[in-house]
């Protein structure tokens, strides 16, 4: 028993030097998780009571009568957004505290090349002035964009002619 007792705690302490090697560094007595060159820390900290992440479950039928509603109003884009995009996009956000959100729009400029076009928002929701920037849309991420068209129209959901 005291030999299974020497190999648990033994394991263990290499498993916390291991640890401790390979992702900390000592800095003013301060464990520091360290990035690649090119990366970035970002880590968030966020009150979660109020949000609801699994949305209302409902049926693709039911989502669809919802989309025909809202497409009889008028509005009928939606947004596809990849992983990549969305983690930029709280890595830019985390990085600058004047920034409350963002607004992307569609874009395309003279020779058919499409974009998204994104603008940040000060935490009022106001556009903020010359720091737009174009996201271009290539192979990698070419299903992103407004929904439908840009993004496909395989969708069960949105349809790209209600006609009910």
């Amino acid at each position: 028993m005291m030999k299974m007792l020497l190999y648990v705690g033994g394991g263990l302490l290499l498993v916390g030097i291991g640890y401790w090697l390979g992702y900390t560094q000592c800095e003013n007595n301060l464990p520091v998780l360290k990035c690649d060159d090119k990366e970035m820390l970002v880590q968030l900290c966020a009150d979660t009571s109020g949000v609801n992440f699994g949305g209302e479950p409902a049926e693709d039928g039911n989502l669809r009568e919802l989309y025909v509603q809202s497409f009889k109003n008028g509005d009928s884009i939606g947004f596809s957004l990849d992983r990549r995009l969305i983690t930029e996009l709280i890595v830019e956000i985390a990085s600058n505290t004047s920034y409350g959100g963002f607004h992307l729009f569609p874009g395309m400029d003279d020779s058919g090349d499409k974009f998204l076009i994104k603008i940040p928002l000060n935490s009022d929701g106001v556009e903020l002035p010359d720091v737009g920037a174009k996201i271009k849309l290539d192979q990698t991420n070419n299903f992103l964009g407004p929904c439908p068209k840009w993004c496909g129209n395989d969708s069960r959901t949105v349809i790209t002619s209600p006609t009910q």
